[in-house]
């Protein structure tokens, strides 16, 4: 037996004429688990994505318009192509000429197969696009330098640009002003920076920029509360990149009546000094006219088919006033040690319920606190640090961050009786610094009267639900006596080794087949996810309707919140569209649609429901609308119906 195996192993090789042994030009192992490993490896180098064997890099950056004015954003992008998961770039050096403003990054990637004499070739290009919102805070020549960008463990540096900033123009139909509600205000003190739009014509498109307001580590900055009037108008405009409310009114200014546009920021000067607040710009496009859109037969960059007329922009560049602010130091003279850096002249009131308790048994405590316009920053009271109340009642560290409730910002504490001596809970105190008098004072509530209780003491043989204790089971003799033991050949069972029993067992084939099959698997995941990495845009539109589906949850959930209820809805129809044609939701505006769903053959009637949609939420963003609730239940309802049918046509 042993020559055969031995006879039958030399076989395998190939010898010559003079029986000397050749190398195979492809040879496994007798072993089956290592004929299995050389098997998997050669599938894994055969599927190997092209990528992992390198592919070439390039980092540059490109600019939307070489030239603007001052106060102008322009597009940024940093285009990266040979790799999608580049570090972020470092943008420091912009800093000084530019203001900054991040729009997000985005894969690039895409793959392609060529068959060539039946030989088929995959290409997977991969790439990332970083993209910011500039804005040029001075006149003239402005530099881009190289920036650097991490791919991977190499740096690589973008090309530099130049931007020709252009100052702004003056113009008598548009003026800004700036104004604050004080100009000598101590550390600490809130106040109220106002800024106004005066326009003389219509405008369609602008952009706000308050240089005073971005990366200022001198101030705190807040959006004050704003309570809609029925009888006025509001919107949501961009100012720095983010969304505030601005009221629409009507106002004179030198001698002349404009359409007003004003919002306002709460301001909290952190340190002393005098501040210059630097001009504040608002950029606009205002519609001029009309020309043709076509400019000839042979103009490729026109839409083939559109020769309606084209309506004409011209931009303007509207700079603000300049401000200046005196901010003094808090004295150190008289302030008290529980001082928390309030400064205006505050009230403070409590209540307590219940009232009669035992001892130990929770009370909750509120403390409602009233002073200037604005009470976001009221810290809670910190009451451990009030002596008298502290020794009487046991107070926990944590307290709830306190929610603005119309003209109070209210605090609830639970605290518990340490024994029954306690007849009432004592003032709650809280220090202010009081600008008008220049002194420190403390506001404090009135006592509350309290019953505390006796708690009975419940020992041991008092406790319910304890009997005598049950006594232990002794072990118990077997009736048989001890089993008998066997002996004998006869109860010995063959164990010898067969190789085809390994097949019956299924550990053994687990450890035989595992692997592979562990291997596929993972290799069929992964290049599953590289296909959907690459096919961007098909996975948008595979994942729109499922992910509009979670968002209509969300609306309803805000049904009974007017604005926010329709702030929602069109937030998540605008996702779902873009997702549909692969395009950013930000700014995607019912013509656009308009124009995508006609040329995807969508009927009218859909396209009608559609705008009734767009136009509602509208209404209610930006206004007082006044709808029912049935009314946005059937909205939502019209919603469902129009992306479901939609999603035959796209």
């Amino acid at each position: 037996m042993i020559k055969d195996r031995e006879q039958k192993t030399e076989d395998r090789g190939q010898r010559t004429k003079n029986g000397e042994k050749l190398t195979p030009d492809f040879y496994f192992p007798s072993s089956g688990t290592w004929r299995w490993g050389g098997l998997l490896l050669l599938i894994f180098l055969l599927y190997l994505p092209g990528s992992a064997f390198g592919e070439d890099i390039r980092v540059r950056a490109a600019v939307g318009n070489q030239e603007v004015y001052v106060g102008e954003p322009f597009l940024f992008q940093i285009q990266i192509e040979g790799n999608d998961q580049p570090g972020k770039p470092d943008l420091s050096a912009l800093s000084g000429n530019f203001f900054i403003e991040e729009q997000g990054g985005q894969q690039n990637s895409s793959t392609s197969i060529t068959i060539i004499n039946g030989r088929m070739q995959r290409v997977v290009k991969k790439g990332y696009v970083f993209s910011y919102r500039l804005t040029p805070r001075r006149a003239g020549t402005l530099k881009i330098p190289p920036l650097p960008v991490k791919v991977g463990r190499t740096v690589f540096n973008t090309q530099p640009l130049s931007i020709n900033a252009l100052p702004p123009e003056k113009n008598e139909d548009f003026k800004l002003r700036m104004s604050l509600s004080k100009e000598t205000v101590y550390v600490g003190e809130p106040l109220t920076l106002k800024i106004t739009w005066y326009i003389g014509k219509n405008v369609e498109k602008f952009q706000f920029n308050v240089p005073f307001l971005q990366d200022n580590p001198d101030f705190e900055f807040a959006n004050p509360q704003v309570k809609l009037d029925q009888n006025k108008k509001y919107f949501k405009i961009p100012v720095d990149g983010k969304e505030i409310i601005a009221q629409q009114g009507q106002g004179i200014l030198e001698g002349r009546s404009f359409t007003t546009l004003s919002f306002a920021k709460i301001v909290i000067p952190k340190r002393s000094g005098t501040f210059k607040l630097s001009q504040a710009q608002v950029f606009c496009q205002v519609p001029e006219g009309y020309r043709n859109h076509r400019q000839g037969f042979f103009n490729f960059d026109e839409d083939l088919f559109n020769f309606g007329p084209e309506k004409v922009y011209k931009k303007y560049v509207i700079p603000s006033n300049t401000l200046s602010l005196t901010v003094l130091d808090l004295p150190a003279e008289g302030r008290p040690p529980n001082f928390t850096g309030l400064v205006g002249k505050y009230h403070i009131s409590t209540s307590a319920v219940p009232t009669e308790v035992k001892v130990g048994d929770p009370i909750t405590l509120t403390m409602k606190i009233s002073g200037p316009s604005y009470l976001q920053g009221i810290p809670s009271p910190d009451l451990n640090r009030q002596e008298e109340l502290q020794s009487r009642f046991k107070i926990p560290k944590e307290i709830s961050s306190g929610k603005v409730e119309g003209k109070v910002k209210v605090f609830t504490q639970t605290i518990r009786a340490r024994n029954e001596k306690v007849t009432e809970i004592p003032p709650v105190e809280i220090s202010y610094f009081n600008p008008e008098t220049g002194r420190y004072e403390i506001a404090r509530s009135q006592p509350i009267p309290l019953v505390v209780h006796r708690t009975k003491v419940v020992t041991i043989a008092n406790a319910e639900g304890i009997g005598e204790i049950p006594e232990k089971s002794n072990p118990e003799n077997l009736p048989g006596g001890i089993a008998y033991n066997y002996e004998g050949p006869d109860v010995l069972k063959d164990q010898g080794f067969n190789p085809s029993t390994l097949f019956h067992s299924w550990s053994w084939l687990g450890a035989l087949f595992g692997p592979m099959v562990f291997y596929l698997i993972c290799l069929f995941t992964i290049r599953r996810r590289d296909r959907a990495k690459a096919d961007i845009s098909g996975r948008r539109r595979k994942t729109a309707y499922r992910k509009i589906n979670r968002g209509f949850k969300k609306v309803k959930n805000r049904i009974n919140d007017e604005p926010g209820y329709y702030e929602e809805l069109i937030k998540e129809v605008r996702n779902y569209l873009a997702d549909k044609f692969n395009i950013p939701a930000a700014g995607l505006t019912f013509s656009e649609v308009e124009r995508l769903l006609a040329n995807n053959g969508v009927d009218g009637e859909t396209v009608r429901r559609l705008k009734h949609i767009f136009d509602t939420c509208d209404a209610g963003r930006f206004g007082i609308s006044g709808s029912s609730r049935e009314d946005r239940e059937e909205l939502l309802s019209t919603a469902r119906e129009v992306t479901k049918h939609l999603e035959k046509w796209l």
